[in-house]
């Protein structure tokens, strides 16, 4: 109920109302567009990231300012209603098709969560994970059939997750501009509208490749000046988390963006690095932070693997109604869900750190192409090195679990047209040539 209420609070407020007049436009224009569907896409990842801060030590944290406190109340049931929006505009499509072997691992394994948490634990709130789940996997299946059909529809992919940043950094730069408090809770570090710095750190610097994206190849001059601005705003933001992982994935972003661009993209990623120096130099909080190198985690994973070894077929008993996890995905995984889980986790692993070379490494003879390779790598490849360090991909409905769905399917899209094209000629067809040769 309080999430319902905290839904309807939403629609009456004017940040609510302004919410869900955009959305409504975004949706006319998606039926005639077919842009407006990747920005309700985009819209969903924003909206599955709003999170209130939760601690023991903290029982009654500050809260957001009014609009903004209910749209984060709000985030669970509003992201439900982007997922069955964005549904409906796929639905008219008869049309079947593929879904990447990555995201079927993906999906198992938080089937298998789902599963275990309906033997052992809340019943509801499996069925819950479960639905979710299957409506994830129905909207990125039509998703890879009938919206990734040319390059434009790759770029587009790529837009929605520079969307979801483009939400997050304007929303917060709001709340900042009114009051910070809220959005430092968190030990003093940046937590933003996601709850957890971690959580915030993670989805600045996976959408930090699609940013440069759209800032070094989109065609429309104010798409690049929202894309500069937002790095602008994100390489800050990022500073203000003291979360080296974020630190992390924003440096892989840039040199892998940077390796193979050619002249400019070298100097807008030395122009961002420059940025991000003073940002993190003229911060103490932040360079403390970064400068700590005392192990927060080596205790928390040798206490996973050692669940793991207990039990590691299914994993440790449940003792709460839902399962709860540690700082690393596939560690937690096999802590919690043992082999059954853990093996469909490294399924999506393996085969995304495959696809993710795959695409970092292919030639192209137009540079648009080469920069959309570039772009989805880099952003498999950072959510995979985060994962080292969060248990985001163990939430079906988390921002960073929705980026690698869009990044998979938008990959494997890209990597299967590229092949299509250099198909080489039927035998049929070989023969008469020759013989016409002949």
């Amino acid at each position: 109920m309080g999430q319902l209420t905290s839904f309807l609070q939403l629609f009456m407020s004017p940040i609510g109302m302004a919410f869900v007049a955009m959305c409504g436009a975004l949706y006319l224009y998606g039926m005639q567009a077919k842009l407006g569907r990747w920005l309700i896409l985009g819209a969903l990842i924003f909206a599955a990231s709003l999170s209130r801060f939760v601690n023991e030590w903290v029982t009654n944290p500050p809260p957001f300012s009014g609009p903004i406190d209910t749209l984060v109340g709000a985030g669970r049931p509003l992201t439900f209603l982007l997922l069955l929006l964005s549904l409906t505009m796929v639905a008219n499509k008869s049309r079947g098709g593929r879904i990447p072997a990555a995201m079927v691992g993906l999906v198992c394994c938080h089937l298998v969560i789902g599963l275990k948490t309906f033997m052992q634990g809340s019943i509801d709130f499996a069925l819950l994970v479960i639905t979710i789940e299957f409506l994830i996997l129905g909207l990125f299946w039509r998703i890879s059939s009938s919206w990734l059909t040319n390059e434009t529809a790759i770029e587009y992919a790529i837009l929605a997750i520079f969307f979801a940043a483009f939400l997050f950094v304007v929303v917060n730069l709001v709340q900042f501009s009114i009051t910070s408090s809220p959005q430092f809770v968190a030990n003093g570090q940046f937590n933003g509208t996601t709850g957890n710095p971690q959580h915030a750190a993670a989805l600045m610097g996976c959408a930090i490749p699609a940013s440069l994206y759209v800032l070094l190849g989109y065609a429309q001059k104010s798409f690049r000046l929202l894309a500069l601005v937002t790095l602008v705003l994100v390489m800050y933001f990022l500073s203000l988390t003291g979360s080296r992982t974020g630190l992390m994935l924003a440096a892989l972003s840039v040199l892998l963006i940077a390796r193979r661009q050619g002249g400019l993209a070298i100097l807008v990623t030395s122009g961002l690095a420059v940025l991000g120096s003073v940002f993190f130099l003229t911060n103490d909080f932040a360079l403390e932070k970064f400068l700590d190198f005392q192990d927060t985690r080596s205790e928390v994973w040798a206490a996973m693997w050692r669940q793991f070894l207990s039990n590691p077929i299914l994993g440790s008993q449940l003792v709460t109604d839902r399962l709860g996890f540690g700082e690393n995905s596939w560690l937690a995984m096999g802590a919690a869900t043992g082999l059954v889980g853990l093996i469909p986790l490294g399924v999506f692993g393996l085969l995304s750190l495959s696809m993710s070379l795959k695409l970092i490494t292919k030639r192209s003879r137009t540079r648009k192409i080469k920069l959309q390779c570039d772009v989805l790598g880099a952003t498999i490849l950072c959510l995979l090195a985060g994962s080292i360090f969060e248990a985001y991909l163990l939430s079906p409905l988390s921002a960073p679990c929705l980026i690698a769905c869009v990044a998979v399917v938008a990959g494997n899209a890209l990597l299967v047209s590229r092949t299509k094209q250099k198909k080489p000629l039927h035998h049929s067809r070989q023969s008469r040539f020759v013989r016409r040769a002949i």
